[in-house]
């Protein structure tokens, strides 16, 4: 009986020592499931936490977005607007220059015209009035005077009826340029034969620097010959008497420039910025300045530039100026 009960203990115990490693391990179980769901629940909060977070930046990026859209739909329209207006504008703009360019065209041609038309009747008056002055000694000097006044006015009047046609052709057609090779000292020194005279007249001095060579140049030689008569006889026009002018000759392997200095009046800072616009006159407040045209330096400076040259001055109030053109050299 006794050997029974010890087995029957024996056994029992094992089962209860099973049990409790089993219970053991459920514990086990449990408490790992609860940590892991406290993990869980940890990490759900932190990730609806993050996703809140998430929705607030996208919340406002999109409030960003939508201002910047707007602010892009208004600026849309205002660039639209002003496209708009720009259209207007260069309409407007174009037709502004159709009707200046069809003035334009109607002033040329009234200016061609009325000097086609003036140069008739001015040609008949100096022809009558120099066979006057061949008989001068028959009319007396009173009257003889009376002749060459006539024929100093019609001439100055023929000049300028001269450039007003010509800047009216340069103008409406452009400069059309007959080139061929030509020696520009011969150019220069046939200029101041022609106004060797009104030099003589104010007792001017005048001085040419060439270098003593000849220099061939392929231009218009009725064209640059004109160039070099408007400047020297500018420079004479508004210098004092007793002065001098001059010329000056530069040559480099490419470009030829021939200077003409006085050493007058010179130019005011205010009038330069117009010198070369047609119609405009400076020293006209000078006692010795002409009543010229003023298209002179216009005309000039086109035909330079037709020539593929350019022109520039330098001026100082009661100094002098120095016009300076320069021409390519070549043979075409």
């Amino acid at each position: 009986m006794e050997k029974r009960i010890n087995e029957y203990g024996s056994r029992h115990v094992e089962e209860i020592h099973s049990i409790n490693i089993e219970l053991i391990e459920k514990s086990l179980h449990m408490r790992c499931l609860s940590y892991l769901s406290q993990i869980k629940a940890e990490l759900l909060t932190e990730t609806i936490y993050e996703v809140e977070s998430g929705r607030k930046v996208l919340s406002s990026y999109n409030k960003s977005i939508i201002e910047q859209r707007d602010e892009l739909v208004k600026k849309t329209r205002e660039v639209e607007e002003k496209n708009i207006q720009l259209i207007q504008s260069k309409e407007t703009a174009i037709r502004e220059k159709e009707k200046a360019d069809i003035a334009n065209r109607t002033k040329d041609e009234f200016l061609a015209n009325i000097s086609h038309e003036l140069r008739t009747p001015l040609n008949a008056i100096l022809g009558f009035g120099q066979l006057l002055d061949l008989n001068g000694d028959q009319l007396g000097e009173e009257l003889h005077s009376y002749v060459k006044n006539i024929i100093n006015s019609g001439r100055h009047l023929l000049d300028m009826v001269n450039d007003i046609l010509d800047l009216s052709r340069l103008v409406s057609s452009g400069v059309i340029l007959k080139k061929r090779s030509v020696d520009i000292m011969a150019i220069l020194f046939q200029v101041i034969s022609m106004v060797k005279s009104l030099a003589d007249e104010k007792n001017l001095g005048m001085n040419l620097e060439t270098g003593n060579k000849s220099i061939i140049l392929y231009v218009d030689e009725k064209r640059i010959k004109q160039i070099v008569y408007n400047l020297l006889s500018n420079a004479i026009k508004f210098t004092k008497s007793g002065k001098t002018v001059g010329i000056v000759v530069t040559d480099n392997e490419t470009r030829v420039s021939i200077e003409i200095w006085d050493k007058g009046i010179g130019i005011s800072e205010k009038d330069m910025k117009s010198i070369f616009e047609p119609f405009v006159q400076v020293g006209q407040s000078n006692p010795g300045g002409s009543g010229g045209t003023g298209l002179g330096l216009p005309i000039s400076k086109s035909l330079v530039e037709a020539h593929g040259g350019t022109i520039t001055v330098k001026s100082t109030p009661d100094e002098g100026s120095r016009f300076t053109f320069t021409l390519p050299k070549g043979v075409k």
